[in-house]
Order: structure tokens, then C-alpha cells, then sequence
């Protein structure tokens, strides 16, 4: 602790005999840095304060309309962007600052001048400050007028030629995707009318399949069931006789009479009915028709057939010496009406299976095609689908578009309220003399100190016999303590009070500085 504080007294004192060289460097600096701050010209600013009020009746009652509309996005954006190059060149030509500038260097040079000089900022998310500072008050006032010129009318402007510029872009969009969509029908329309035989009916081309598959497996199931009950029939019609010789008696008993229909004839009677009920609703080509026609030509063949067996009986005599005659077996005639309609069945079983077979060999030739004609259909449908969707999605946009430009233009959605107007100021802003004065003083000060110690550095001496034994390895015998006469110490006494004089003058002179900044009312800050 002892070095330290030797080491501190000794550099004072070495400070201490180079005072008058400090003292000197310190009035060098604070009278020129005294006398730039007297010339600094003085710097005023104006102000300006504006609110942007968006709590519109309108908006909350459109609250719920598909608008999509961001008012403070946009003023955040116009605030950024306010300070570009274009608008301060906008403000020079409203201002008249461009008249002096002859190259766009200049105009390059003014305009980052120009942009250190003016603030904008957001005190709040709807409250912004504009100031500006200038030599001349009333350029203030015209600049900070200007910019909230352009503030104001910006927003406005801006919006609505991002609204034009949005409807131009859906317009366009919709215009391409309206010929996209009709080439789209056009190509669905030309497959579906090349394709038609591969896309008849509903569902596709398996459950079809398996339709007209399953049709002729029923068919050919009834065709086996038909084809068993004809043979069944048969085998009974074999075994029983077609005629029964019966006597008188036993006939009249039975209520047989010469005159009653035959079973053969009824039967024919009423096929010619069901057949004129066919002509009714079909073509003689149909297969019911054409069936029908066939059984009842047979019957009648069968029953000629019977007839005249019937009559080389009665003349070879038909009546017994008993008594008896011989007459036709119900049962057996029965059997052969069943036979015929089984065969009837029969026959229309199979037209039904050759049509099934028919299908299906059709659909089955179209294993093939059928699967890549679907495919493409599907991705036809998926084209269409999705430039269908885009076309509406921007039928819906371009509806936004028009109620929000609508919402921009016929009501005042966006209110710029000025609470604070540029006023031209009459005290200047600036600078600071108090701490520009005061500045140079303490950079003089410590100007002279840091000269004096510098010094002291270069020219180093003992002060005390300490730091000489400290600075040298030779032993110190002893020290001559300096005797000073009366002269010596009114000298001494002399320059202290000089010195004394040198730096209150310096301090008088930063009082006086003071004084008369007090006195001219200059503000303290900036």
C-alpha cells in the first residue's frame, strides 16, 4: 500500500511541475471548442402527432363477412417505408429543398441527410410522432406538413391499388382457368361419347361382370330344373294309356257328353288366346310368341292325328259287343298339357342363357379395355375436379375482393385524426450548449492533465530517495534537502497565485459561457 501511494505522490508531483504546460493545452482546447459552440448554428424542430382510428360501426357489423382487411398491417408497412427514396424526394419537390441540387449525387447526398434529420415512430399501435429538425423554423413546419400529407393520402391510395392490383390478378386467374375448365368438359365429353359402350349402365365394369354372371348361372340352374321335370314327365306319359274303353253307362255316369270340347282342343283354345294377349304387347319374332305358335301348331297336328284314329276306330266299330267305347285318358292328356308347357319353359330357358352368354362373353372380351378406359376416366374426373375447385375458389376471392374494396372506397373504415398540428417553432432545439460547453471544459482539463503526465513520462525524475533506491541496484548514501531563501519562496508563492489566477479564469470563462446561454433562455436538451 506504501509503493502504491509513494507511486501516486510522486506522479502528482511530477504532474504538478508541468502545470503551466497543461494549463496551457486546456485553454488551447476549451477556446476553440468554446468558439465552435458559439457558431453552431441553432437547430429547430417541429412536431406532429396523428391517430388512426379504426374502431368503425361498419367493420364490427362486418365482422363476420368473409373481408379480409389489415389496417394496422398496412400502417405498420406505410410507417417503414415512409423514409424511402422515392417519398423524401417527394417531400423535397413539396418543400422546395430540390432547387439547389444540380446532380443526382447531391439529390443522393441531401436525401441521407434528410433522412437523419426526420423521425417517425409508433408511440402506440394507433398514435405515431413525425418530427423534423432544420436550421430555418419554417422549413420544419412545411417538411413535417408534407410528410403527413403523404402519410395520410399514402394509406389511402396504397390500399386501393393493392386492391386493384388483386382484382386484376383474380380477374386474370379466373379468365385462365375459365378456358383450362372448358377444355377440360370438352375432353370429358369426347371420352365419354368414344367410350360409350365401355361406360352403359350404372357401376363398373366388375360388378356388371358379375351380374350378367350370376344371371346366367340362374338361368342355366332353371334350364337343369326344367330339362328334369320335361324328362320326368315324359317317363309318366309312357306309362299311361292314352285311351280308356269305358261303357255307356259308365260315360254318362262320368257326364262325358259327344259334344263336350276335348282336352286337346281346350288347350289349343286357350294357347290361341294367351297368343292373341302376346300379339298385344310383343312382335311376332319374340321368343314367347314364336314358342307359343310352335306348341300350338303341335297340338293341332296331334289332334289331327287323333281324329283320324278316331275315325278308322268308329268304322271298323268302336262299340264293343259289350257295350263299351273307347275314349281319351284325362290323366294322359293332362300330362302331355304339363309336357308341352314344360317344353315351353324349356325353350325359353334357353334363349335366356344364349342372350347370358352373350353378355358375358362380352364383358369378358372387355377385360382388357375396360379397366384402362375407367382409369382414364378417373383421372379425366380428377383434372376436372381440381380445376373446378381453383375456378370457384376464385370466383369466392374475387367476391371478397369487391366487398372489401367497396368497404374501402364508399365508407370511411380508416379516420386520421391530427391531435398534434406542425406548428413553426420559435426556440431552437438544439444543441445542447450547457452540455457542449461543459464538455469541452472537461476535455481540456483533461487534455492539459493527460500533457502534463505524458510528460512526466518522457522526462522522468526522483522525487524522493524511495524511488531512486527502487530504480537503481547502487546504494544511496544520503540526500541534500534544498534550502530555499525569502526571494525563493515569494517566487513560489508568485507563480501558485499565477496558476491559481490561470485556471479561475478558466472557470470564469465557462460561468460566463453559462450565463449568457441562461440569459438567451436556450433549452437544455436537444
Amino acid at each position: 500500500m506504501s509503493e502504491l501511494y509513494v507511486l501516486v505522490v510522486s506522479t502528482l508531483l511530477n504532474i504538478w511541475q508541468r502545470r503551466w504546460s497543461a494549463a496551457c493545452i486546456a485553454w488551447i482546447i476549451c477556446i476553440g471548442g468554446w468558439i465552435f459552440v458559439a457558431f453552431e448554428p441553432d437547430v429547430y424542430e417541429s412536431k406532429a402527432r396523428i391517430y388512426v382510428d379504426t374502431t368503425s360501426m361498419l367493420r364490427s357489423l362486418l365482422k363476420n363477412l368473409p373481408v379480409e382487411s389489415n389496417v394496422y398491417h398496412q400502417l405498420d408497412i406505410m410507417r417503414r417505408t415512409l423514409l424511402s427514396d422515392p417519398n423524401i424526394e417527394k417531400v423535397m419537390r413539396m418543400t422546395d429543398l430540390d432547387l439547389e441540387i444540380n446532380s443526382p449525387q447531391e439529390m443522393a447526398d441531401e436525401i441521407e441527410e434528410f433522412r437523419d434529420r426526420v423521425s417517425v415512430s409508433a408511440n402506440d399501435e394507433n398514435l405515431f410522432s413525425i418530427s423534423y429538425q432544420a436550421v430555418e423554423p419554417e422549413i420544419t413546419k412545411q417538411v413535417v406538413q408534407s410528410i403527413l400529407t403523404i402519410f395520410v393520402e399514402g394509406n389511402l391510395g396504397q390500399s386501393r391499388k393493392d386492391m386493384d392490383a388483386a382484382r386484376r390478378f383474380i380477374n386474370e386467374q379466373l379468365r385462365s382457368y375459365e378456358s383450362q375448365l372448358e377444355a377440360a368438359e370438352g375432353r370429358l365429353a369426347k371420352f365419354k361419347q368414344k367410350n360409350m359402350a365401355f361406360l352403359s349402365g350404372r357401376g363398373n365394369y366388375y360388378s356388371k361382370l358379375e351380374t350378367e354372371t350370376a344371371e346366367l348361372k340362374r338361368m342355366q340352374a332353371g334350364h337343369s330344373h326344367s330339362l328334369a321335370a320335361r324328362d320326368a314327365l315324359k317317363k309318366q306319359l309312357e306309362e299311361v294309356p292314352q285311351f280308356l274303353e269305358l261303357s255307356n253307362e259308365a260315360m254318362n255316369q262320368m257326364g262325358l257328353a259327344e259334344t263336350q270340347l276335348s282336352p286337346e282342343e281346350a288347350r289349343i283354345l286357350d294357347l290361341k288366346r294367351s297368343m292373341d294377349d302376346l300379339l298385344l304387347r310383343f312382335t311376332e319374332r319374340h321368343p314367347d310368341v314364336v314358342a307359343t305358335k310352335r306348341l300350338i301348331d303341335k297340338l293341332e297336328a296331334e289332334l289331327e292325328k287323333k281324329y283320324a284314329e278316331e275315325s278308322e276306330n268308329n268304322s271298323e266299330g268302336d262299340v264293343a259287343g259289350d257295350g263299351k267305347r273307347t275314349v281319351s285318358n284325362p290323366v294322359y292328356e293332362q300330362l302331355k298339357v304339363k309336357l308341352a308347357e314344360t317344353e315351353t319353359l324349356v325353350a325359353r330357358y334357353s334363349k335366356r342363357i344364349e342372350s347370358a352368354q352373350a353378355a358375358v362373353e362380352k364383358w369378358m372380351s372387355m377385360a382388357q379395355t375396360v379397366p384402362q378406359v375407367e382409369a382414364e376416366l378417373k383421372r379425366l374426373n380428377r383434372d376436372y375436379s381440381i380445376i373446378k375447385n381453383n375456378y370457384d375458389e376464385f370466383l369466392n376471392q374475387r367476391e371478397r375482393a369487391k366487398i372489401a374494396q367497396d368497404l374501402e372506397t364508399k365508407s370511411d373504415e380508416v379516420q386520421f385524426r391530427i391531435i398534434d398540428p406542425p406548428k413553426v417553432p420559435f426556440k431552437p432545439s438544439g444543441p445542447n450548449r450547457y452540455f457542449l460547453v461543459s464538455a469541452v471544459l472537461v476535455v481540456g482539463l483533461g487534455a492539459g492533465i493527460s500533457f502534463a503526465f505524458l510528460r512526466s513520462q518522457i522526462h522522468d525524475t526522483f522525487s524522493n530517495v524511495r524511488r531512486l533506491r527502487a530504480a537503481i541496484a547502487l546504494p544511496v548514501l544520503g540526500s541534500v534537502t534544498a534550502l530555499m531563501s525569502s526571494a525563493d519562496r515569494r517566487r513560489q508563492a508568485l507563480e501558485a497565485s499565477s496558476f491559481a489566477l490561470v485556471c479561475l479564469g478558466l472557470l470564469g470563462a465557462y460561468g460566463g459561457l453559462v450565463t449568457v446561454e441562461m440569459l438567451t433562455n436556450s433549452p437544455t436538451s436537444i
